[in-house]
């Protein structure tokens, strides 16, 4: 029986083979159409995760709060909040202050990071735009040279790589720079650091190119480094809390009750997730209404394959074929037909995605990520059993109603 139907497959793959004309303009239509198909799904799919694959990769916890204000007063109740909330919770307050160096080449605006000493998780939070919407999302800053940790001592300092970069073209560590600390009372005060580590640029680095005379840098240094003086005396003086709790979205409303500006993570991950649920529910309503577009092709395409066969059908019937010999012929071959080009059409579509990843690279700089869900898949993978099944059915039944004499009296 094994060995019936193995020889009947391959009589189907030689039949299609030497009725390749007929099956031309078939084949033509399953690969557009399920590479339509395919394409849509993993095009949606994509450019969801590209749009969000920042944002979904931040860790759900955390929480950043801050505010202008000089005493400090909303952070420590903020402080004793987190407490009250979760027990457990990390959390600590830092400090920025904006400065100018203005001894290089062009003009640099620093942002100075003032961290608690000790080895404490650093982040930093930036804009992150979508095609819908604006998130604040926060990351955790990466060294990658010298100090493995944001231990910082007494006038030790931890600088962005293309800052690094500028200050040290030999790349060694550690390196001298004298810095202009601001106070509120527009006095300075010049203090000599020590740079022992370099952390990745993030988003607000930059690298003056063309007509841009300043460049942007971040410079995390330790709060020992304020001295005698108070926090609320530097100038341009932000204040923020980075917390770490389960209870993150509990913090970040305590945070907005004492009228501080926080961002939680959690909750804009959330906001996301209800984007990626509506545009799956479309992908369900668009591949149905392909799956009948596909649907009515097939059969029009089918029935014109089959009319190119109706002189081959009607002499294997006279000759003694059954009607189960000429059902099972043409269900293998409209089984190998469709199966043959739906997988044609998911190298056509997988081709296409790798160029076009490799024009996002080269042209855009951009790391364009292939992405196909599991629900897609899914999609796809219905829809061509289903119609892999029913049209190969179809196929078959519909060569045994062919009116055997009037054809062979045509002929």
């Amino acid at each position: 029986m094994k060995r019936n139907r193995e020889s009947s497959f391959s009589h189907a793959v030689k039949m299609v083979r030497r009725n390749f004309k007929s099956y031309m303009m078939l084949s033509v239509t399953i690969i557009l159409s399920f590479s339509l198909l395919l394409g849509y799904l993993m095009f949606v799919d994509s450019s969801l995760f590209n749009d969000y694959k920042v944002l979904l990769s931040c860790d759900p916890n955390v929480v950043l709060a801050y505010s202008y204000d000089q005493n400090g007063y909303a952070h420590n109740s903020l402080s004793e909040s987190i407490d009250d909330i979760d027990s457990s919770a990390s959390h600590y307050m830092y400090y920025t202050s904006n400065t100018k160096l203005m001894q290089y080449d062009y003009n640099i605006s620093a942002q100075l990071v003032f961290i608690p000493m000790g080895d404490v998780p650093v982040y930093q939070y930036y804009l992150y735009s979508t095609d819908k919407d604006i998130y604040q999302v926060a990351k955790e800053v990466e060294l990658i040279k010298g100090k493995d940790a944001f231990y910082l001592l007494e006038n030790e300092a931890v600088v962005n790589e293309s800052f690094y970069k500028t200050i040290s073209p030999q790349g060694e560590l550690p390196v001298e720079i004298d810095v202009p600390v601001t106070w509120s009372d527009e006095s300075v005060t010049w203090v000599r650091l020590n740079i022992v580590g370099v952390c990745k640029d993030d988003s607000r680095n930059n690298i003056p190119q063309g007509a841009e005379n300043t460049m942007m840098v971040t410079i995390y240094l330790s709060q020992e480094q304020i001295g005698d003086k108070n926090a609320s005396d530097l100038f341009s003086l932000t204040r923020l809390t980075w917390a770490y709790s389960e209870k993150a979205e509990e913090i970040d409303a305590s945070a907005k009750q004492l009228g501080m500006i926080s961002h939680c993570i959690k909750d804009q991950q959330l906001e996301a997730m209800v984007v990626i649920k509506a545009q799956k529910a479309t992908k369900g309503i668009v591949a149905i209404i392909l799956m009948v577009l596909l649907g009515i092709n097939l059969y029009s395409s089918f029935s014109n394959a089959l009319n190119d066969r109706k002189f081959e059908i009607g002499v294997k019937r006279a000759i003694g074929a059954s009607s189960w010999d000429i059902i099972r012929q043409f269900l293998y071959e409209g089984l190998v037909v469709m199966i043959t080009n739906i997988v044609l059409s998911i190298l056509v579509v997988t081709n296409i995605a790798i160029a076009y990843k490799a024009y996002q690279y080269i042209v855009e700089d951009v790391q364009w990520v292939i992405d196909i869900s599991i629900y897609s898949v899914i999609i796809f993978g219905v829809c061509s059993i289903f119609l892999t099944i029913v049209f190969s059915l179809l196929f078959a039944y519909k060569s045994t109603r062919i009116e055997i004499v009037k054809y062979l009296k045509a002929e």
